[in-house]
């Protein structure tokens, strides 16, 4: 199991009680994934080897984009690649289904002099899902997952940009600015 899916295990073993073994958790966790997801998906971070397969999925979502847009964008971040901050979802025999990748960076708020103040912000990038599997709640999990990744790293400010989309996200709790 990933650490997103451990952290799910986690909270069910609180549901179903303390005696109930780890193995009743991940029977349940399974039983929950399908009733959402389908029969198998693993949502987790990116592992190095395969960056390939993630930059051939959000060129297949982006089909206007060309792939070194996005390998030009990962080779540019200040601190090089982080997979802990690219999410996927993950269906066996299929691969990687759905992302989302969180760009950490510094935001100035004030009024441009003397006042401004420095905040940690989290930048939503890529976030796309193939079309066949749209509407089974992957990018939703996947955004959950990074909202909470970027509040155990003291990110105060999420960020996106979107015309096309923009009223899913607001749903999710995004607001226009």
């Amino acid at each position: 199991f990933t650490r997103s899916v451990l952290v799910e295990t986690m909270m069910l073993r609180r549901v179903v009680g303390p005696a109930a073994t780890l193995l009743c958790a991940c029977r349940v966790l399974h039983a929950i994934l399908r009733r959402r997801c389908g029969p198998t998906v693993c949502l987790r971070y990116l592992k190095e080897c395969e960056l390939a397969a993630w930059v051939q999925h959000v060129t297949n979502c982006f089909p206007t984009t060309p792939a070194n847009y996005f390998t030009s964008h990962l080779s540019c971040e200040p601190n090089g690649v982080d997979f802990d901050s690219i999410h996927i979802a993950d269906v066996p025999g299929e691969g990687i289904v759905s992302t989302v990748r969180v760009l950490q960076r510094e935001v100035y708020l004030g009024r441009g002099d003397a006042d401004n103040q420095v905040a940690n912000a989290g930048g939503i990038a890529e976030v796309s899902t193939l079309p066949g599997h749209r509407g089974k709640g992957y990018a939703r999990r996947l955004l959950e997952k990074s909202v909470s990744d970027m509040g155990r790293a003291s990110m105060t400010i999420s960020s996106l940009h979107s015309s096309k989309y923009a009223g899913y996200y607001e749903k999710l709790g995004w607001k226009r600015a």
